[in-house]
């Protein structure tokens, strides 16, 4: 009687059902790893490319102060995120007339998924910066904002005695959108700070 072959036995130069079963489970292992690491990479870029924005902002907001000698008011405002929720999404450089605030620009947007985090520990800037206030901005109705300003001379009007206590003090970090309020150092992240004597902006990258 002829037997017949088994699936598990290796044919004619093919492969049993077993070794193409590995190689199957092998395959989609590595197809987890790559998506993981492509979603890491993706929120990776999406931080930065919100913290040149925000870094860019900065810095125009100085050079204006000092180029038309008059402050230039920097505010944080808190707007609708993808979940609906309100987190600080954008930011809007004004120059102080004798008339009222004159925006500089239309105010500039984060990446939908990236927003300044709202925790104390890692966002002075939103937190204890010397101005609050609502206003309307642009589509979005009336909102809330912290805001600080860029004296004529560079410097700023962020307080270098008290609370916070020290130069270093002022800094707002940019974060996935889900982790707006958490108080963990995340592990995609970008901190910008603001030395309030002379303005300088410096940019701590992580995980990038």
């Amino acid at each position: 009687m002829k037997r017949q072959p088994s699936p598990f036995s290796r044919g004619h130069g093919g492969f049993t059902l077993v070794e193409m079963m590995t190689v199957m489970a092998i395959a989609a292992v590595l197809v987890t790893i790559g998506m993981t690491a492509f979603g890491g990479l993706n929120a990776s870029m999406q931080i930065g490319l919100g913290a040149s924005m925000l870094e860019g902002e900065l810095r125009l907001a100085r050079q204006e102060a000092i180029a038309r000698s008059r402050p230039v008011e920097v505010r944080f405002y808190e707007i609708p995120g993808p979940d609906g929720a309100s987190r600080y999404r954008a930011v809007a450089s004004y120059l102080v007339t004798d008339e009222g605030p004159r925006p500089l620009r239309k105010p500039q947007m984060l990446p939908e998924q990236v927003t300044i985090s709202g925790a104390p520990n890692l966002s002075t800037l939103v937190n204890q910066a010397p101005v609050s206030g609502e206003a309307e901005l642009a589509a979005y109705g009336p909102r809330s904002y912290r805001s600080f300003h860029f004296r004529p001379g560079g410097g700023t009007d962020l307080s270098t005695s008290g609370t916070p206590s020290s130069s270093d003090a002022w800094f707002v970090t940019l974060v996935g959108a889900g982790g707006s309020i958490s108080e963990d150092v995340p592990a995609y992240f970008t901190t910008l700070q603001i030395d309030p004597l002379n303005g300088s902006v410096i940019n701590y990258r992580a995980g990038q």
